[in-house]
């Protein structure tokens, strides 16, 4: 995914996310999810004004890893510095920052959904889902760096 994609895709994810509260929030009774159990199930209810403070966190994020994504050369990585790796670690970096991003976003949403369709009475809490997209996003972090770092080793990067 290029950089401009994942910035529009983490840009169009968050939107949506804000559409969907401002569409229902008038509808939510004073009381939404604040919390769910290992099992997806509501087990702590907060005001309403929570699935604002989350839309906020999910702002803040956005923002925050497409700054952190324009300094890549300040990142710590997997591998040593040189001078003919520079510019290759700081696309990589990049990357890995803004694919992240569009990962946080999707996963900002899903909780943002299951808040308000729990609240609203279609579902009845988180699914399955949210532990999917916890692997995911884990998954393709460690295995972006694990790839790193076998090109280190002399590898190929590929595994």
């Amino acid at each position: 995914m290029t950089p401009q994609l994942a910035i529009w895709l983490a840009t169009g994810i968050l939107v949506a996310s804000a559409i969907l509260i401002i569409w229902n929030y008038p509808g939510l009774a004073d009381q939404v999810p604040s919390h769910f159990n290992v099992f997806g199930n509501a087990d702590d209810w907060s005001g309403k004004g929570w699935v604002l403070i989350l839309l906020g966190m999910a702002t803040l994020v956005h923002f925050l890893l497409i700054w952190t994504s324009r300094h890549a050369k300040s990142f710590n990585v997997p591998v040593d510095r040189t001078a003919e790796n520079e510019a290759e670690l700081n696309v990589w970096g990049k990357q890995l920052v803004l694919n992240s991003n569009v990962m946080a976003q999707a996963l900002f949403a899903y909780i943002q959904m299951g808040i308000i369709f729990t609240a609203l009475g279609y579902w009845n809490g988180l699914g399955p889902e949210l532990l999917a997209l916890v692997l995911a996003m884990t998954g393709y972090i460690a295995v972006s760096v694990l790839r790193k770092m076998g090109k280190r080793k002399g590898g190929n990067g590929s595994r």
